[in-house]
């Protein structure tokens, strides 16, 4: 387990409800985070042909979605951090690891947080 993850599991009932209310579950709430940093990095870094539009959305795209977050269920952002630092650590060490949602349930959430 993460530091990222053990923190989610430390949060206070209330905050956890909220997270459940927002996600379903707090594995998505993680998960979520953890794509939007992966797909965000990989536009930076391979960038596909458009990638510069993209990025700005994905970008946009999370800022939005950290604002509800915080707003909502009062999430810091050294949270999301220790999320984003996952992902780059599995990037680093040439983990790459499968998706524990399918595309469809990652922008259901997305469309439901930037609403």
């Amino acid at each position: 387990m993460t530091v990222a993850q053990q923190r989610i599991e430390q949060l206070d009932k209330k905050t956890k409800q909220r997270l459940i209310a927002l996600f379903g579950t707090l594995e998505i709430f993680y998960e979520v985070f953890y794509l939007m940093m992966q797909n965000e990095h990989q536009l930076d870094v391979y960038r596909p042909e458009g990638w510069s539009a993209k990025l700005s959305s994905v970008q946009y795209y999370r800022r939005l979605a950290t604002e509800r977050l915080q707003k909502e269920c009062a999430i810091d952002t050294d949270l999301l951090e220790d999320i984003y630092s996952d992902y780059f650590e599995d990037f680093a060490n040439y983990r790459e690891r499968a998706p524990k949602i399918s595309n469809e349930e990652f922008l259901t959430v997305l469309k439901k947080l930037i609403v």
